[in-house]
């Protein structure tokens, strides 16, 4: 246990967030995106980075100050990326030699692009991007606005209006859909910025692809058109890109999170999952033959998810990587395992999947490139921030960068500690524990109790730098995972379904008996914080007891009634998650509701909140600061202006800042720390 750490409050700014690495053709480079804090001017500056493996040799290829998604071309010669530069409003892709030189635009009128690629043959690139598709469910309204002569004089839409009929109109981080679609488009790669030649249209969206290796066809994931639940019933086709003829493959019931076909173009796998559970479905590996279209789970008795953990400084990416072996017999993918997220080799033949990392690693990789047995990998662990690592299979990951040493010399930092302890139906619980440096058994400590989202997410051995600071500044931090986290079999993700605030809330409670059990805590000194999932048990837990002495519920659950209808996912999430809709089941929902139990709430409570958070919208949080105001208990509510879901991770820095400062002076006021 460290003694001298000094984790200082600003210092998440110091540290860098690492994108997907890209190996170059002949694996002996790779190239990722780094992104830092501008403290100056409030903002995010992103680079791509290039790294040897041979000399370790690290350092910055391009200036930014907004590049990402490096690819690079397949004869390994250029290097393509997303760029705002200029006069640019949108990113637009950029190529530039290998070896260095200057960049050149390739592209205009990009809107949204993301997912770069560059064909097999080398003469296109592929993205996704917002192509303009006008709703027909609402052009008769539309004409009557132009009839009205309420449009402007260029005969545009105008931006003082919205109008959709869709059930998917908005989501969060995203904004409105305002008449778009998300579509694959095609630059020429000789081309002097030309505008996107859209490959698909039509009333749905792509969410991922990947080309054949013949450089004639794509796989693509979309929403199957008029769906209502299209936010997650997802289906997979096939575009032939000369004759721009599709068809339909294979429909898994669920979300599909990544694809890649394999080196010989015969089979297509996929992450994803056949919403057997609902949204605590575990993801899973699929592959599918080209032959015929068929697919199949390729481990069905594999109890772990497909997934990542979420960190301060890893990959922060939609996409599950896949790794094929280079004969295509097997690929890897990265697995969730009781808080430890490494990679697996997954054999087509049947056999059970092969952990690729020593059994001793406790840590997360959160991206994962290469062939068997030799990987690119970024990873972590919860006491060191992301650097790219090699990995050969069986052995620990080596590190090759160090780009965050300079920012750790000076402060320290602590290690997690894993307890096991029994829940209230006599079953065990695992959580991980930071301790405050120096620490001594027989000294209590005060406690900062925080609650992951999800309520599928996990605690792991991934950086943060929050629980770091809160450690170092003399408090112990307990991060339980309960019964519907992932990373301990299907059953358990799906434990809490139809139950929050049931068996969760003991498992948690649980918890923190066991440290004042152990005599770590303080009981007179306790806080509980949590986002989403962890705000809406935050709610929860003072509603249902008084021991903490303060709470800074955030993002949150309050009212599951009014959620069904005002969250971006809220319809089907209720109705699965809570056993139906408000119609068919209000009482039950009502009744798992930290609205129904507010009144007897007595805990000073902090309410945190993101203006455009379109997930757990911010009316839930002013009922809840409504609410407490209306019970004479002491109450704050902080309004992130500008912010989404996911502010505490992406809003800028000082708004980061400011969140972090409050929070922490509240715990502070209220005794704990």
């Amino acid at each position: 246990m460290a003694v001298n750490c000094t984790v200082p409050l600003q210092g998440f700014m110091d540290l860098s967030r690492l994108g997907e690495i890209v190996p170059s053709p002949d694996g002996h480079r790779a190239v990722f995106s780094v992104t830092r804090s501008d403290r100056e001017q409030d903002r995010y500056v992103s680079q791509i980075w290039i790294v040897d493996r041979t000399t370790g040799n690290a350092a910055a290829f391009t200036a930014g100050p907004a590049d990402a998604a490096p690819v690079w071309s397949p004869d390994g010669r250029y290097l393509a990326f997303l760029s705002v530069r200029g006069s640019d409003p949108e990113p637009q892709i950029y190529v530039m030699p290998a070896d260095g030189g200057e960049a050149r635009v390739v592209s205009r009128d990009l809107k949204g692009a993301s997912a770069l690629r560059w064909a097999p043959d080398g003469r296109s690139f592929t993205v996704t991007a917002w192509r303009e598709a006008p709703e027909p469910g609402t052009s008769s309204l539309w004409q009557a606005v132009e009839e009205a002569g309420a449009l402007p004089p260029d005969g545009r839409r105008s931006a003082d209006l919205l109008m959709t009929g869709r059930m998917k109109y908005r989501f969060d981080g995203v904004g409105y859909s305002d008449d778009r679609r998300r579509h694959l488009a095609r630059v020429m790669f000789e081309a002097s910025t030309a505008a996107p030649d859209f490959l698909t249209d039509g009333e749905f969206d792509v969410s991922g692809y990947a080309w054949h290796p013949d450089g004639v066809r794509i796989a693509y994931s979309r929403s199957q058109t008029g769906r209502r639940d299209e936010l997650w019933d997802m289906g997979i086709y096939e575009l032939h890109t000369e004759s721009r003829e599709t068809r339909h493959l294979f429909s898994p019931g669920g979300i599909v999170a990544g694809m890649a076909w394999s080196p010989d173009g015969r089979q297509l796998a996929l992450v994803g999952d056949d919403h057997a559970a609902g949204p605590a479905t575990d993801m899973t590996v699929y592959v599918m033959a080209d032959a015929d279209g068929s697919g199949r789970k390729l481990a069905p008795h594999f109890d772990r998810p497909a997934s990542m953990l979420f960190g301060d400084t890893g990959c922060m990416s939609d996409t599950m990587p896949i790794a094929w072996d280079e004969d295509s017999a097997a690929l890897a993918v990265l697995i969730l395992d009781a808080g430890v997220a490494v990679p697996y080799r997954f054999h087509l033949d049947g056999r059970e999947p092969q952990c690729l990392i020593h059994e001793d690693f406790t840590g997360s990789i959160s991206s994962l490139a290469g062939s068997y047995p030799n990987y690119w990998v970024v990873s972590e662990t919860s006491s060191t921030p992301a650097e790219v690592h090699l990995l050969e299979a069986g052995g620990e990951p080596a590190r090759l960068t160090d780009m965050q040493t300079t920012a750790l010399e000076p402060w320290g930092t602590v290690e997690y500690r894993t307890i096991t302890y029994e829940r209230p139906d006599g079953t065990s619980c695992q959580a991980f524990v930071a301790l405050p440096p120096g620490f001594q058994e027989g000294t209590r400590y005060p406690l900062v109790l925080m609650v992951h989202g999800g309520p599928h997410g996990a605690y792991g051995y991934a950086f943060s730098h929050e629980e770091q600071y809160y450690a170092a500044s003399g408090r112990v931090v307990l991060m339980v995972n309960p019964r519907g986290s992932s990373g301990y079999g299907q059953a358990f993700t799906a434990a809490c379904v139809h139950d929050w605030g049931g068996g969760d809330y003991g498992d948690i409670m649980a918890g923190v008996d066991a440290l004042i059990e152990r005599g770590w805590v303080d009981p007179d000194r306790m806080a509980v914080n949590g986002i989403s999932y962890g705000g809406y048990m935050s709610s929860w837990i003072v509603t249902q007891t008084s021991r903490f002495a303060c709470a800074v519920p955030e993002m949150i659950v309050f009212d599951l009634i009014s959620m069904w209808g005002t969250s971006d996912i809220g319809w089907y999430f209720v109705e699965e998650e809570g056993d139906g809709s408000p119609r068919d089941n209000r009482e039950t929902i009502w009744a798992h509701s930290p609205a129904a139990h507010a009144h007897k709430v007595t805990t000073p409570t902090l309410l945190v909140e993101g203006e455009f958070d379109f997930r757990c919208p911010i009316s839930q949080g002013e009922e809840f600061y409504t609410a407490l105001h209306r019970n004479g208990v002491e109450t704050r509510l902080v309004r992130l202006q500008g912010a989404s879901h996911i502010a505490a991770f992406t809003g800028k820095p000082r708004q980061r800042l400011a969140r972090k400062a409050i929070i922490d002076r509240w715990f502070r006021d209220h005794g704990v720390g």
